[in-house]
């Protein structure tokens, strides 16, 4: 789990009160919330013409009458759906926690963790460039730490 470490600055240890400092994570985690739910809502284009392999001959007539009959669209709508559901909260009052999640079962498996955790992208998703939610975090925690960290250095120049 990410933390924030505040160092001595030039020999000056920082007197902050915990409210000062807890309204600055609030509001820095706030910012990074909003720009982690925004990439997640970015869709990538929609691929066409990927072939797909049957795996027999009875999947492939399926398919086919599946589409002559419009049980199957091409290509296939989007809903949205997946987009309009990614949210944040932020929680605690000392340990401070940005929390990212989406409520759609299969959420994991189109923008999940590329690798350990429990959902994990599928490859598939991975080659139609969907933004995966780890590295993503990862870059959006190392811009706010960096903002929290400046906000500091400032707060205590004289």
């Amino acid at each position: 789990m990410p933390g924030a470490i505040l160092t001595p600055i030039a020999g000056v240890t920082p007197q902050f009160r915990s409210r000062e400092v807890s309204e600055l994570f609030r509001r820095e985690l706030t910012v990074g919330g909003n720009a982690i739910v925004a990439k997640l809502r970015e869709y990538p284009p929609q691929t066409v013409g990927k072939k797909h392999k049957f795996t027999s001959d009875r999947e492939r007539r399926y398919v086919m009458w599946a589409i002559r009959t419009g049980k199957i669209r091409i290509p296939y709508p989007r809903t949205e759906r997946l987009k309009a559901s990614w949210s944040y909260l932020i929680q605690g009052s000392s340990d401070i926690t940005l929390l990212v999640w989406s409520p759609m079962r299969y959420a994991g498996f189109v923008q999940g963790v590329r690798s350990g955790g429990t959902l994990q992208q599928t490859k598939d998703m991975q080659e139609r460039k969907w933004n995966s939610i780890r590295p993503l975090f990862g870059r959006v925690w190392q811009d706010t730490m960096r903002r929290i960290q400046t906000q500091i250095r400032n707060a205590v120049q004289p």
